[in-house]
């Protein structure tokens, strides 16, 4: 899908938050323990790994944005991601990757431990909409081990 503007983004993001919540949150303790399809994570661990990487995308991005914001950078609200990174998310979706150690689960987080901590993520991150709608981030990057600079 394209998004042409922040809200587009948002309103994506709000449905698949609920859906992803609405999917794990009544697992039973044996389905959070089923293995993923290669084995490696169950569930859990996957929901584990999520609320991680949403609170490393939220961290990030609200560091970039008072960055920008400090630069005097003004957005019309629209979305304007670089060809580079169109590239690198088109050629990512047929790849495997292997999470690194920062990223990975533990294991030891509950589904409803890791869905309270990607509830509270997913708030902060609303919290930072209007900032995404303001402010021209894409002079701000973060180095990604897989997309290049976002």
């Amino acid at each position: 899908m394209e998004y042409k503007t922040i809200s587009d983004v948002f309103a994506a993001n709000d449905k698949i938050h609920k859906n992803f919540v609405d999917t794990v949150k009544d697992l039973s303790d044996e389905q959070a323990q089923l293995p993923s399809e290669n084995g490696k994570w169950t569930v859990q661990m996957l929901v584990e790994h999520v609320a991680i990487v949403h609170q490393g995308i939220t961290r990030i991005s609200a560091k970039l944005l008072s960055k920008a914001e400090a630069a005097g950078a003004g957005s019309d609200g629209s979305v304007n991601p670089s060809g580079t990174f169109l590239k690198a998310a088109a050629t990512a979706r047929a790849q495997k990757f292997e999470a690194p150690d920062a990223i990975a689960p533990t294991g030891s987080k509950t589904i409803a431990e890791s869905l309270a901590s990607i509830e509270s993520t997913f708030n902060d991150l609303n919290a930072l909409r209007t900032k995404f709608e303001d402010v021209d981030g894409t002079g701000a990057a973060f180095p990604h081990p897989v997309f290049g600079d976002m």
